[in-house]
């Protein structure tokens, strides 16, 4: 990693320069992830509950084939 976001008030001098200092970590690392989003030229949808998934998110991929759908790997 080239920088690290940390909580105010945490120190490592030897890496003093590389640090990211906020009130909220969590909070920071969502915004940045917003953002990131943002910048993507796509629609992203979540799949989520206890059962089916996989093979929901598989057979999304294979119906799509065609087009510019990305799934992970997992």
């Amino acid at each position: 990693a080239r920088y690290a976001i940390v909580r105010e008030g945490f120190s490592l001098p030897q890496f003093e320069e590389r640090l990211i200092y906020t009130e909220s970590t969590l909070q920071a690392l969502q915004s940045l992830a917003s953002a990131y989003r943002n910048q993507l030229q796509t629609e992203i949808t979540a799949i989520v509950g206890c059962c089916g998934k996989t093979m929901l998110k598989d057979l999304i991929q294979k119906i799509h084939a065609t087009t510019d759908v990305f799934t992970s790997p997992e």
